[in-house]
């Protein structure tokens, strides 16, 4: 945890409060998720609060701990995570690996690999945690084989987490990527809002 101090009046959201912006915005684009989430530039904002909102729900379930989140005021990071009750914050960057509508992954873990470290290797952020989404459900990835080509890197995170979207945007399974463990198989936790006993958790 580190303190990061955001701006009087910015605005703070729960995951329920960034999913009431979300359909906001769905009714503006009269029911087109995917013209959101493909919109880099006017949905920016709303698209990180969106991803790291399912990782706020999933850590609430895993250590019975709410934090809320903002985007940041500087880049990096994306998002602040806040302890409101610790004044505390830890940042988050976001990456998406996949773009929507092009063609599928081909199983290239090592190529694909090489494309995070490129575009987030440099980054020197040893209290920031990289949230890597894959929200696409054709994609089915070798958490064990990604995880490999990941250790050749020597990144400078306090965490990398990869998020697998497995039905539409409703679940989510975070796997704890980064710090390295000493297998194949990483800890992870997954969370549905089609889940009732994952609901208990959403706030």
């Amino acid at each position: 945890m580190s303190e990061h101090f955001t701006k009087i009046g910015s605005q703070v959201y729960s995951p329920e409060g960034v999913r009431s912006l979300f359909e906001q915005a769905i009714q503006a684009e009269n029911g087109d998720i995917e013209a959101i989430l493909s919109n880099k530039h006017k949905y920016k904002n709303l698209r990180e609060l969106w991803f790291a909102s399912f990782l706020a729900f999933a850590i609430h379930k895993w250590l019975k701990h709410k934090f809320y989140i903002q985007n940041s005021e500087q880049d990096p990071p994306d998002i602040l995570f806040l302890d409101q009750e610790a004044s505390e914050a830890f940042p988050v960057e976001i990456m998406e690996l996949f773009v929507y509508g092009q063609i599928d992954f081909d199983d290239d873990y090592t190529k694909l690999s090489q494309k995070i470290w490129d575009t987030k290797g440099d980054m020197n952020l040893s209290q920031c945690h990289l949230l890597l989404i894959n929200r696409r459900v054709s994609i089915q990835l070798n958490v064990s084989q990604f995880l490999r080509e990941m250790r050749k890197y020597n990144w400078k995170f306090e965490k990398i987490w990869l998020a697998v979207c497995t039905r539409k945007s409703l679940s989510w399974t975070f796997f704890e990527i980064f710090p390295f463990s000493s297998n194949d198989q990483p800890a992870y936790i997954s969370v549905s809002t089609l889940n009732q006993e994952d609901m208990k958790f959403w706030y």
